[in-house]
């Protein structure tokens, strides 16, 4: 037989070289193989890219900016490839006080990020990293005041240029500046995580209220933030400014130490009540923001899958039911969720004594022994099992988390009352009990 009746088809040897989609170096052995394979297993090495600093343990950096734009100098049509592009301040193992590492955002002198941004056009999703690779250790943030002008610039126009720039994610940045967002189009998904912003106020009249046009729909937003900074980018999503579009969002998770005028909070949700799926509410703040005469309600949203709240108090020897009052309150308003999946509550306790210094081990038992009935789980338990109010409802997960990492809860007897008080919950099989600790959160994608 002739070798040409051989041949395996075009078309079955893409479908294969696809299957090793993020597998570098696979993908660059088999552009080797061929001419055949070469095509296809370019387009998919250069689909996610990945921007270090310049200096690599020591050494010149194959991932640096300058590589990268002499790549795309020498082979232009690279540049149609790239779908994903991650900018790091720093890389994994590289010399920390190398100044070339740790500043190269910061060069006044290099325009490569910006000359390689132009060339980018098919770009999907853009994330700017404080920390690569390097857990939950937020040291080495990038200021975003202290970015060079060309690289200000190269931000401005992947936000304003990229027709296909869908998904945009900022991982430990100080000093953000909003107004970056003025000129957002396209964006459906935007995700801070350890994000502080800079200071922001609104110019001119807050009660005209002409929205901007060709506004992003976004579909998704994870807010998860430290800090009062949070307030000028709340402000921001809530003024005629924006440059967002809420009324598609499905899924909002909204993440903060410090919540203040939390009222912006609800005309966000005013905005996407018809169309939100899944939100999570975690702000950091004590029990007064539950007891506000004007407190956040969840009925209107009428949509929602899954909802994931977080309770936080403290316990001392007066007791108290604290936020659990609160929503035993708003689970009737629940009731509406007809839809409703998923409903997550995270409880974080702290054991003080009653005038706020510590507690040993044997008081908080006996506390424990003592609060117990206050705190409402049967109630709940009634409310969830009405298959009338809530017929899709599959899981009810609880986690007890001890606050700064307090070693006195009883999570045991927490388990053992929360079970022995949710007996329908557990016949259905819906319940699920769990510890957790307490960490800086970030986006649940």
């Amino acid at each position: 037989m002739a070798c040409s009746e051989c041949r395996v088809p075009q078309e079955l040897i893409e479908a294969i070289i696809r299957n090793l989609e993020g597998d570098q170096r696979t993908l660059a052995r088999c552009a080797r193989v061929s001419i055949r394979f070469l095509s296809v297993s370019q387009k998919l090495l250069y689909k996610k890219i990945v921007l270090e600093p310049p200096i690599y343990r020591g050494k010149s950096n194959p991932r640096s900016i300058n590589h990268f734009h002499g790549v795309l100098a020498s082979h232009p049509l690279f540049a149609d490839y790239v779908e994903d592009l991650t900018i790091s301040h720093k890389g994994p193992l590289f010399t920390w006080l190398d100044a070339k590492a740790t500043n190269w955002l910061s060069n006044p002198h290099d325009t490569s990020l910006l000359e390689a941004m132009k060339q980018l056009k098919n770009l999907r999703k853009l994330k700017v990293s404080g920390v690569l690779s390097m857990g939950r250790t937020y040291d080495s943030p990038i200021d975003w005041k202290n970015l060079s002008d060309d690289m200000q610039l190269a931000f401005n126009h992947a936000c304003n240029e990229f027709q296909h720039l869908s998904v945009l994610h900022l991982h430990c940045i100080t000093n953000l500046d909003v107004s970056l967002f003025d000129i957002s189009k396209n964006l459906q998904e935007l995700v801070f995580d350890a994000v502080t912003f800079a200071s922001w106020e609104l110019d001119g009249d807050e009660s005209v209220w002409e929205p901007l046009p060709d506004r992003s729909r976004l579909k998704k937003l994870c807010v998860h933030t430290y800090g009062t900074s949070s307030l000028h980018f709340a402000r921001y999503l809530t003024s005629y400014r924006t440059g967002f579009n809420l009324s598609y969002l499905e899924s909002l998770h909204y993440t903060n130490d410090c919540l203040q005028e939390h009222w912006r909070l609800c005309k966000m949700l005013d905005e996407c009540e018809s169309s939100l799926l899944e939100f999570e509410f975690s702000p950091s703040v004590e029990t007064y923001f539950f007891d506000d005469p004007d407190p956040l309600t969840f009925s209107r949203l009428a949509n929602l899958r899954l909802l994931s709240l977080s309770l936080w108090w403290e316990i001392d020897s007066v007791g108290g039911q604290g936020p659990l009052g609160w929503l035993k309150s708003r689970l009737n308003e629940l009731a509406y969720f007809n839809c409703l999946e998923v409903l997550r509550l995270r409880c974080h306790f702290r054991w003080v004594d009653g005038d706020g210094s510590e507690v040993d081990h044997a008081d908080a038992l006996d506390w424990e022994a003592d609060i117990m009935p206050w705190w409402l789980w049967r109630e709940a338990d009634r409310i969830l099992s009405d298959t009338d109010a809530f017929s899709e409802l599959k899981r009810v997960e609880i986690c007890f988390i001890p606050r700064d990492g307090d070693t006195l809860l009883p999570i045991k007897e927490f388990c053992d009352e929360v079970r022995a008080n949710a007996a329908k919950l557990l016949e259905r099989k819906m319940l699920y009990i769990s510890q957790g600790s307490l960490r800086f959160v970030e986006c649940l994608s």
